[in-house]
């Protein structure tokens, strides 16, 4: 009777290493998903971070673009600006050009029937002064 109870008492206690052993193993385990649990937190705050500051860094740059296209339409604005004052500007400096070239002509005309006026003058005079000392 005592080396049956020898044998219980044998078992139980291999049973309850056994027991404990997995005991052991189960509390190694749930360390072991506490630290990936934490570690996985710890991830999704940095995708919310990185998350937060990419959708920041997108709108920062959604605005620089709508001011760049802004700035753009300016540049174009005055750029064709720029381009019709400087049509108009040479077409007036033409213009002036050719009103400047008709007037020319204009007096240099004039001053040839005037200069050989003067030299029909100063033959008449000529001959009228050699008549007069006759």
């Amino acid at each position: 009777r005592r080396k049956e109870l020898q044998d219980i008492n044998s078992r139980l206690q291999q049973k309850l290493a056994e027991a404990n052993a997995d005991v052991a193993k189960a509390e190694s385990e749930r360390q072991q998903a506490d630290m990936k649990l934490r570690l996985a937190q710890t991830q999704m705050e940095t995708a919310k971070a990185s998350e937060s500051r990419l959708a920041l860094e997108a709108e920062h740059l959604r605005r620089e673009t709508a001011q760049h296209g802004s700035m753009l339409e300016q540049m174009q604005r005055i750029e064709a600006n720029v381009s019709a004052r400087s049509n108009e500007t040479v077409t007036k400096l033409r213009e002036d050009n050719d009103r400047l070239n008709r007037l020319w002509e204009q007096e240099k005309s004039k001053a040839t029937v005037s200069s050989e006026n003067a030299e029909n003058r100063i033959k008449e005079m000529e001959v009228e002064l050699k008549n007069a000392q006759e």
